[in-house]
């Protein structure tokens, strides 16, 4: 009765342990985002000038040093600050090179219009998706799934939104 009455005791005690801890939630669809997520870096590296992809080097070195100094709070803000400084330099280098090729002519004809149109199409597209990848980052921080759960959820909500096969 003794053996049984301490194996019943260790029972409960696990059960009472797992049921206290809490559970480690992450985001469920890393790989399938990554499918879609991974191929808007190839942006960065085969883009005419180097500053998006310096812009991306250093933000990625600067965001990991305010994670190893375990600021959270920093660590969300500046990733959003990054993804957004690179679709800024992105912008504007995707812009000054579409304008210095057509400022060949006295003035815009139809053909460097239409490219301009393309030029804004394509940079709007590109920060569209430089935000998307944000939200993905964003979502990586296991702290985020704890600590405030709906903000979490309203981030899956948005990136599911925009990238809709995920």
């Amino acid at each position: 009765a003794a053996a049984a009455g301490g194996m019943y005791q260790q029972q409960h005690t696990q059960q009472y342990q797992s049921a206290t801890k809490p559970k480690q939630f992450t985001y469920q669809h890393n790989v399938s985002a990554l499918v879609f997520l991974s191929p808007i870096l190839s942006i960065l590296w085969f883009h005419p000038s180097a500053y998006p992809l310096q812009v991306f080097l250093f933000a990625v070195l600067a965001l990991y040093a305010v994670d190893l100094a375990n600021d959270r709070d920093l660590t969300v803000v500046g990733i959003w600050i990054a993804f957004a400084a690179i679709s800024a330099t992105n912008a504007w280098t995707t812009l000054t090179e579409q304008l210095s090729s057509s400022t060949g002519s006295s003035r815009m004809d139809d053909n460097s219009q239409d490219s301009l149109m393309v030029a804004l199409l394509r940079m709007s597209t590109e920060t569209f998706l430089f935000l998307s990848l944000a939200c993905w980052s964003t979502l990586q921080l296991k702290w985020l799934h704890a600590d405030m759960p709906l903000f979490a959820k309203q981030m899956e909500r948005i990136l599911h939104a925009v990238l809709p096969p995920i």
